[in-house]
């Protein structure tokens, strides 16, 4: 489980650090195929990113029941119940740990992509 979400926490940072430099670079690219190019990366990232939310939404949930079950009694407040519940949901096999894991490779191959046609673009925005 460890292994899975030490893969999940540099995939994000990946994705994050790619999309924040895409950003950065776009205005000072010149040629407009290659702006589509970045841009259509930058689309996709987002749409990523809106499904890791999706995700973390649907594992908050488990979290939301174990702090009603444990404050029975009035307020309700997180504990380290609910903490464990929401591993247990994002990596539990019976859970959500499948959505999480094709989060995972459409990061992977997000990543391999952008490296391979936004790459040059971006360590040379003003090349034609």
């Amino acid at each position: 489980m460890s292994e899975v979400a030490g893969d999940l926490w540099l995939l994000l940072i990946k994705l994050a650090g790619k999309i924040k430099r895409a950003e950065e670079c776009l205005p000072r690219i010149r040629a407009r195929d290659n702006q589509n190019m970045v841009d259509d990366f930058l689309e996709s990232g987002d749409r990523l990113w809106h499904r890791f939310k999706k995700l973390l939404k649907a594992c908050e949930e488990f979290m939301w029941k174990a702090a009603k079950r444990e404050g029975s009694k009035g307020a309700i407040k997180m504990g380290k119940n609910s903490g464990c519940e929401f591993v247990d949901s994002i990596f539990g096999r019976d859970r959500e740990l499948e959505r999480t894991e094709s989060l995972m490779q459409s990061i992977r191959l997000w990543n391999m992509r952008f490296d391979a046609n936004c790459e040059d673009i971006l360590r040379r925005p003003s090349a034609a």
